[in-house]
């Protein structure tokens, strides 16, 4: 088993947004890049979950792979789970691409805060975040039954487990940033 595995969680319909996020750019850096960079702060190995029709479109050192066969689709636990059944690990670091101001040294302090919990999450300003968190292999057998009898909600999943939110405020002290940084983003910046 590797260490952490990063999943970048980039195949959402963006239908809010207009366009696909993935995509998206910030200062010269699509979305997915950015939220890679980010995620290269903990993880040993990083894979991109996406759709077919994005996938000849994401470049780098990360693996790209799509939602397993039988759950194609069904939201970011079936990106999750997908992940967990090809890359075996102890914990995969979780991240939505639509985060593109969230940066390594918050994942850094995320990870210091893991404690073996199932999840630990982020909360901030009240908002619980559950796809910027850490996830234990333990949680490949609850999201497979939870995809199987078509429960896509992972915040009603992860009421079902050992989960923690640790506050944003304690691993990015400045407020103000924090509003940034934990802010998906569902409108063109640029």
């Amino acid at each position: 088993m590797d260490g952490i595995i990063g999943i970048v969680l980039a195949g959402g319909m963006s239908s809010r947004f207009g366009s696909p996020k993935a995509l998206a750019k910030l200062q010269g850096k699509l979305y997915y890049e950015l939220a890679c960079e980010a995620m290269s702060a903990i993880a040993e190995r990083i894979v991109i979950v996406s759709r077919p029709e994005f996938r000849s479109q994401l470049q780098g050192n990360a693996d790209v792979i799509e939602d397993d066969p039988d759950f194609a689709g069904c939201g970011p636990l079936a990106g999750i789970y997908s992940v967990m059944e090809r890359y075996p690990a102890q914990l995969y670091a979780v991240l939505p691409c639509d985060m593109p101001y969230l940066t390594g040294d918050v994942l850094e302090a995320l990870a210091a805060s893991y404690k073996g919990e199932d999840v630990l999450a982020v909360s901030f300003a009240g908002k619980d975040h559950p796809l910027v968190g850490l996830y234990a292999s333990t949680m490949m057998e609850p999201i497979q039954t939870a995809l199987k009898q078509e429960r896509y909600a992972v915040m009603k999943l992860l009421q079902t487990v050992n989960t923690r939110f640790v506050k944003g405020e304690e691993i990015l002290p400045d407020q103000e940033q924090g509003m940034w940084t934990f802010k998906n983003i569902n409108v063109p910046l640029e």
